[in-house]
């Protein structure tokens, strides 16, 4: 039987993740965590930012977002970073939520 997976035996190492959060504890928890697993994280504390984040010269492997965000909303941050070939995962307290 094949093990858990841990962080950093897979994509996470050495990939550049755009974690996406308004609170900065758990942004920076977040982020903490993927780096110790050797990711390389980008910070965004509103879906504006994310936009100019993504738009800009460094590309991204993976987005991390919260979907309640200032600025424009999490589903708009999926949206865009899909558009550029980004996959994007959702962290969110928020019930329910469809593609």
């Amino acid at each position: 039987m094949m093990g858990a997976m841990r962080l950093g035996d897979g994509i996470a190492r050495g990939a550049r993740i755009l974690v996406v959060e308004d609170d900065p504890s758990l942004n920076g928890v977040v982020c903490a965590y993927l780096g110790k697993a050797g990711a390389r994280c980008t910070t965004a504390f509103s879906g504006t930012e994310a936009f100019l984040r993504l738009e800009g010269d460094a590309p991204f492997d993976l987005v991390i977002t919260d979907l309640m965000l200032p600025g424009a909303s999490g589903e708009e941050v999926v949206a865009r970073a899909v558009g550029r070939g980004v996959p994007a995962i959702v962290l969110s307290a928020r019930p329910s939520w469809s593609c």
